[in-house]
């Protein structure tokens, strides 16, 4: 069965709830820190993009796992224009149902804690969140594991999966090395906390634009797709 989705229309929606939340989460923090009320009946914390378990949270998980939700569709294919290996899919699903995961049980800040264990004490400076340490190694070793599935992937849509990995990574790992520092110098403040909004921001923008690529991959690559019902 041939399944044909708006790319575009589920893009846009996307980017218009993401600039909702980013709009309530900066006008939360404005009220919190200069117009002293940092509460509003809960919604400053419900919509801050720094805090976990609140509303742009619950969202972003429903954009990583509706993206694994898109890679399973490609993996149970029938049959595909290109010939990529189907290993590469499936270690993208994999790595994809991790990073939803993260997003629910925050592994990442117990990977924090553990370091910190190790060396004994509470590093400083970019590894202020020491997690990034092992981040950015994972992340160096997808990046040259999967650059065979980039350069086979048509150029009209490989452009918008190396956009995505540029957004995330710098939401993930650069801006989480930038807050970090400013966090351990400064402490949290209103400089702070638009520093994480953007390092959020980018997260969120380069998983829609990751969606925007694989509905594209699937409407223009894929001649059948197989739904279990």
């Amino acid at each position: 069965m041939k399944i044909e989705i708006s790319g575009e229309k589920v893009f846009r929606v996307i980017i218009i709830i993401i600039c909702i939340l980013i709009l309530f989460s900066i006008s939360g923090q404005i009220s919190r820190y200069f117009l002293d009320h940092g509460r509003l009946l809960g919604l400053v914390d419900q919509f801050n993009l720094d805090f976990e378990k609140n509303i742009p949270t619950f969202f972003q998980t429903f954009l990583i796992f509706f993206s694994a939700l898109l890679i399973f569709f490609i993996i149970r294919a029938n049959d595909t224009k290109e010939k990529i290996p189907k290993h590469y899919w499936i270690i993208l699903f994999i790595m994809i149902l991790y990073m939803g995961i993260d997003e629910i049980v925050v592994l990442h800040e117990r990977m924090n804690i553990f370091i910190n264990e190790f060396y004994g004490n509470q590093l400083q400076g970019i590894f202020y969140y020491p997690w990034v340490i092992i981040g950015s190694i994972i992340a160096l070793v997808f990046i040259i594991y999967f650059t065979f599935l980039i350069i086979k992937i048509d150029k009209r849509i490989r452009s918008l999966f190396i956009i995505a990995a540029f957004l995330y990574l710098f939401g993930a790992i650069l801006m989480e090395m930038i807050s970090g520092f400013y966090f351990d110098i400064f402490g949290r403040n209103f400089t702070y906390q638009l520093l994480v909004n953007l390092e959020e921001s980018a997260e969120m923008f380069g998983i829609a634009v990751f969606i925007r690529a694989l509905i594209k991959y699937i409407n223009l690559k894929m001649t059948k797709i197989l739904v279990i019902i």
